[in-house]
């Protein structure tokens, strides 16, 4: 997908000077660092997940029971 953004002088300087640095395109770097943010800010990952259920008190094997059930019903 192309898009078009608006990009302060300074930071398209800075941006300018990092890919000659790194032998690389603005829009290589652009396409890292939007990555990057997802990774950190978006996607939700174990550390949001795990431990979900620990409140609440489970009998695993019937759940697993109940679940095998739901799928010979169909």
């Amino acid at each position: 997908m192309r898009t078009i953004i608006d990009i302060d002088p300074k930071q398209l300087t800075l941006l300018d000077d990092f890919s000659k640095k790194q032998h690389t395109s603005r829009a290589s770097i652009i396409r890292k660092a939007i990555s990057v943010f997802i990774k950190e800010h978006i996607q939700v990952g174990e550390k949001e997940a795990f431990g979900l259920w620990r409140k609440d008190k489970v009998d695993a094997l019937a759940l697993q029971r109940k679940m095998r059930d739901e799928w010979n019903d169909e």
